[in-house]
């Protein structure tokens, strides 16, 4: 196959963790400092949006796989990683060039990103400053990929792991 290289998901997680917090603390301290009259309410929206970005992230890696990596619908699977209750897409039989790879890994957060913060300014109540840092933080396991694959050089290339956070590398 290739050389394997795997994410530590309890790495991933507390990386996680420290980036939501960071994150929803700029954003609750910039909302404060631009707008003076805001309210912090939870609504029911607002979790059936936080269901939808779980769902939709994973989606959205998928569609990067059909259309960026040009991938059968066949080969592109999604699950739960059980020990730490990561959802997660992962494709089969298809080999990615380094670009390919992180855009694939890029899609879902980038625009599930813009998607929020512009939920985020447009709204006066600082729940969405908390779901916008999660829903950033949450491609923390993508951000860790992309670090790992941008250390091969130009012309590697690159196989998702059917089961496990990772890929093969390809040389």
């Amino acid at each position: 196959m290739g050389k394997q290289v795997l994410v530590d998901l309890k790495k991933a997680n507390i990386i996680y963790a420290i980036l939501q917090l960071l994150l929803t603390f700029i954003f609750f301290i910039i909302k404060i400092n631009v707008e003076h009259i805001l309210s912090f309410k939870i609504r029911w929206y607002m979790i059936v949006y936080i269901i939808f970005i779980v769902f939709s992230h994973e989606g959205l890696h998928g569609i990067g796989f059909k259309f960026i990596g040009k991938a059968e619908w066949k080969d592109i699977n999604y699950g739960i990683q059980k020990k730490y209750l990561n959802p997660y897409c992962t494709c089969k039989n298809l080999f990615l060039t380094k670009g390919q790879y992180i855009g694939t890994m890029l899609l879902p957060n980038i625009v599930l990103s813009i998607l929020s913060i512009m939920i985020m300014i447009k709204s006066r109540n600082l729940f969405w400053t908390l779901i916008a840092g999660l829903v950033i933080a949450s491609g923390t396991g993508d951000y860790y990929m992309i670090y790992l694959v941008s250390k091969y050089p130009k012309g590697t290339k690159f196989m998702d792991h059917p089961t496990e956070p990772g890929f093969y590398v390809i040389e």
